[in-house]
């Protein structure tokens, strides 16, 4: 692996928000590195979290019109941006009406990207002290300031009771799971993106960072499936140049050719723990031996070469076929669909578009690809994903 790529791992992503009704959570953020080429998640044992303790006892007032619309104009200035604005705004609320939970949870969400964690924390339990529908979600702002303060135990605790307010909402699995890996608690961790997932499977920020622990503990076919379904869901940011480097990296550490002219396939023993590849990645790696058989494989563009390995991987998952494992349940039906509706052209024009644009332009220029890539399009964001049963505690 390059150091370039080394270095590419080491920054922070900060991930996006994520809008409610009439208020928001931010996720959690992480670094992530290929440090050492883990083959074995860690499996000590550590003490489990207790669910916070919340006793509301208060009775919210809801928002009157003009509290409402007061609400409205702090969302407008935070999301521009103009925090103190904001700030001000669910203050001449709370003056109004001291019992105005949306405007608590609004006000701990704008000092939290002030960068006031204590202050957000503060506005965060007062609201939790009030039976409200949005238990759940200051739960989350509460964990987020304590994350922030260094205190990820007691964060823990609270996307613990934010589950147990709400355990089909995603955003506490995913917060916690990026907390559990800055506690080098990686089993516990994996199962949180995988619940996420599940929940929500257009979640690009769970797909890539399980991507980037598959990747850390060279468990390859799977990393390579967890980045490409995120550059099908995000494929044009800072972390989706990052996402791709770690594809070709990968893909690249498959097969060599020596000085002797020999080539050597990659044939070590990857993981298992979400589903046994090995076989997989053997035959993919004679594939990607062809790149040096120069007399033997020739393609007209890079596209088609990378097409033609890609869909032969897919066709590999659908010939070594399994069911045990989180990959093979979750992620290996899809791509053995993409690889049946013959997708692989359009599929590879999203991962290496910014590799080689210009071959990208070409190829859509004609209206039956335009018309193919919709069509792919359209159907990845229509796939459904099962809903597999994932056991999570932390």
């Amino acid at each position: 692996m390059s150091k370039k790529l080394v270095f590419l791992f080491m920054f922070f992503l900060l991930v996006g928000c994520v809008n409610k009704p009439s208020t928001k959570v931010k996720e959690n953020a992480v670094s992530v590195s290929r440090q050492t080429k883990v083959k074995k998640i860690q499996n000590k044992e550590v003490k489990k979290t207790k669910a916070a303790k919340i006793t509301p006892s208060l009775s919210p007032v809801p928002s009157s019109p003009e509290e409402e619309k007061l609400i409205e104009e702090g969302i407008k200035y935070h999301d521009k941006g103009r925090y103190k604005d904001a700030l001000e705004k669910y203050k001449e609320v709370l003056k109004l009406n001291p019992h105005n939970v949306n405007a608590m949870s609004e006000a701990a969400f704008t000092l939290f990207e002030m960068g006031n964690y204590e202050k957000s924390l503060v506005y965060a339990k007062k609201a939790l002290q009030y039976k409200s529908p949005l238990l759940g979600h200051v739960c989350i702002e509460a964990g987020n300031a304590y994350d922030a303060l260094n205190k990820p135990r007691i964060a823990l605790s609270y996307y613990k009771k934010a589950i147990e307010f709400n355990p089909n909402n995603y955003l506490p699995y995913f917060n916690a799971a990026v907390t559990l890996i800055r506690l080098n608690r990686k089993k516990e961790a994996l199962n949180c993106f995988k619940k996420t997932l599940v929940l929500n499977p257009k979640h690009s920020s769970s797909n890539f960072l399980l991507g980037a622990q598959y990747y850390e503990m060279d468990y390859i076919i799977p990393a390579i499936l967890a980045f490409s379904r995120f550059l099908i869901l995000e494929p044009n940011t800072e972390r989706s140049d990052f996402a791709r480097k770690a594809i070709q990296s990968m893909v690249a550490e498959l097969a060599e050719e020596k000085k002797d002219k020999t080539i050597a396939v990659k044939v070590s023993e990857d993981p298992t723990f979400d589903g046994d590849f090995n076989e997989v990645k053997v035959a993919y790696s004679i594939i990607i031996a062809a790149r040096f058989m120069k007399k033997e494989v020739k393609f007209s563009n890079e596209y088609d070469r990378h097409a033609w390995e890609f869909d032969s991987l897919f066709s590999f998952l659908k010939d070594y076929k399994k069911d045990n494992g989180f990959v093979w349940q979750y992620y290996a039906p899809f791509f053995i669909e993409l690889h049946e509706r013959t997708y692989a052209k359009p599929f590879v024009i999203v991962l290496y578009y910014k590799v080689y644009p210009d071959g990208a332009k070409v190829w859509l220029s004609k209206k039956e690809n335009d018309n193919l890539f919709q069509e792919f399009y359209d159907w990845c964001f229509k796939y459904k994903f099962p809903e597999i049963d994932i056991k999570v505690d932390f």
